[in-house]
């Protein structure tokens, strides 16, 4: 009886409880609409930048105008807004081997593969993969892309190297971090990994139909992984007395270092 009791009647300190606990959710819930809509309204407000008008507001008259005033104007918002200023160093890049193939993908192609040294003193390596048409009729328009699991990945042609790429380290495999949190090593890649983006890349198809192909791997740039800018481009173009990327250096500027 006393059981029944209880449900039926429950207690009042509670129930008030309950009661402000639900009056305050519907607060926190009707202040974050809210500020949902007022974010919404600001976002609307701002018009995009026109891409044919100058800051001044002069509407660009034709493709000289374009070129000589209203382009370095968009790079430059893109640098103040999205990627940060643009690298102005001369970074040397040397070329220290070539592999070619002239009977690739069944005759379909010519395959080269060129190791190029980064840096002044080569501190880095980038394994450049490049399909053109076996036959071409003329000049050749070359499709580029950056891959990100090896150049292996992007066609089963037995023919591509496998070079090293940064994997997720394995004795780390049992604990549940986001892979760009995880510690990283370099490894060779694997043979099974081979063609397992191909349906992304559709090479035969691309030097078929009279393109060329040129892909590299991502992570020979800049490793995908906190920790990443370190083995990647980027600290070659730091200043003698920098250690760390600037607020407004290439790459950090918006997202964060790895973006």
């Amino acid at each position: 009886m006393p059981k029944e009791q209880d449900i039926h009647n429950p207690d009042p300190w509670k129930l008030g409880l309950y009661c402000l606990t639900s009056i305050a959710l519907i607060g926190v819930s009707l202040l974050a609409l809210k500020g949902e809509i007022h974010a919404a309204q600001q976002a609307q407000a701002t018009a995009w930048p026109d891409p044919l008008v100058l800051q001044n507001g002069v509407a660009v008259r034709d493709r000289i105008e374009f070129e000589q005033q209203r382009r370095s104007e968009i790079l430059h918002l893109f640098e103040e807004n999205v990627y940060g200023k643009t690298p102005s160093i001369d970074l040397p890049v040397r070329i220290v081997r070539t592999e070619v193939e002239k009977h690739a993908l069944h005759g379909l192609a010519q395959r080269k593969q060129i190791t190029l040294a980064v840096g002044r003193n080569g501190e880095r390596t980038w394994h450049l993969l490049q399909y053109m048409p076996a036959h071409p009729n003329g000049p050749v328009p070359v499709i580029v892309g950056l891959n990100f699991g090896g150049n292996q990945t992007v066609d089963a042609d037995p023919g591509i190297e496998l070079n090293p790429i940064w994997i997720p380290d394995p004795t780390l495999k049992g604990m549940s971090l986001a892979t760009e949190l995880s510690g990283h090593v370099l490894r060779t890649a694997e043979e099974t990994t081979r063609g397992v983006a191909a349906t992304q890349w559709q090479v035969e198809e691309i030097v078929a139909r009279g393109y060329g192909l040129a892909t590299i791997y991502g992570g020979d740039i800049e490793p995908d992984y906190i920790g990443g800018i370190g083995y990647g481009i980027r600290p070659l173009m730091f200043t003698s007395t920098q250690s760390l990327p600037a607020a407004n250096d290439w790459g950090p500027s918006v997202f964060g270092p790895g973006a």
